[in-house]
């Protein structure tokens, strides 16, 4: 008699060698996601910045201040923070503090989304300002 088909041991091979390759899959391909989450949320920080930095340069009484803190409703009439840079809405506490001390301008930024957070200890130098890198990753 000639059956034609897969028997138990077979099936059970194709299973176990579908489970090992899914455990080393899965968790790769959530931590990239995760990654992806965070560069995108430490882009926006960026970008933040950059739209908190333009409007001091654009106005003269801003920069003679020794500090002055820009929340999100401030810079929202660009229209690109309104949903995120990359997406994730943004809470109206979200702000970027400029600090001016001894001529050395620092940057800091807090960025509460609905993904990720950046709180509000990550601050810059506008000297250290660069594409590159602008806001570390706590």
């Amino acid at each position: 008699m000639d059956k034609k088909g897969f028997t138990l041991i077979e099936l059970l091979a194709v299973i176990v060698i579908i489970s090992i390759i899914s455990m080393i899959a899965v968790p790769n391909a959530m931590e990239m996601y995760e990654n992806t989450n965070k560069k995108n949320l430490l882009s926006d920080a960026n970008n933040f910045i950059a739209l908190a930095k333009e409007k001091i340069n654009a106005n003269y009484n801003l920069r003679s201040l020794e500090s002055y803190t820009f929340y999100l409703e401030d810079l929202e009439n660009n229209n690109v923070l309104a949903n995120g840079f990359n997406g994730d809405n943004y809470s109206e506490l979200s702000y970027v503090k400029y600090l001016k001390e001894d001529d050395i301008i620092t940057y800091c930024v807090s960025l509460i989304g609905d993904k990720l957070s950046i709180g509000r200890n990550n601050c810059v130098k506008e000297s250290e300002l660069s594409i590159q890198k602008v806001v570390k990753n706590n």
